[in-house]
């Protein structure tokens, strides 16, 4: 499974990040690869769910807002992560950004 410049789900179910997990999920992905972040919008302070998917040694962000995915780096111009959910257990949630 390969990440690409695009997610497109089904038209129905467009935008939530919970949507998309379970999507990908469906499709043969490791809960472990796919994480629900609470991040701010930096311009607005909006919080706002997105979906982080590990591929290897990359992370990627999906989210609503933009149906373009993008590397952990260049969403940090765009985003505080508040909290992120565990890869280890997802009933628990860390502040921040977890990285393992």
């Amino acid at each position: 499974m390969t990440m690409t410049g695009r997610f497109s789900p089904p038209p129905e179910t467009v935008g939530n990040a919970v949507t998309k997990r379970h999507l990908l999920l469906r499709s043969g992905w490791p809960s472990s690869s796919l994480l629900l972040g609470e991040v701010a919008i930096r311009t607005t302070g909006e919080h706002h769910l997105v979906l982080l998917v590990r591929e290897g040694r990359a992370l990627f962000v999906l989210d609503n807002l933009s149906g373009i995915i993008v590397q952990l780096g260049e969403a940090l111009d765009n985003y505080v992560f508040l909290r992120t959910e565990s890869d280890l257990n997802p009933q628990l949630w860390t502040r921040g950004l977890t990285r393992s």
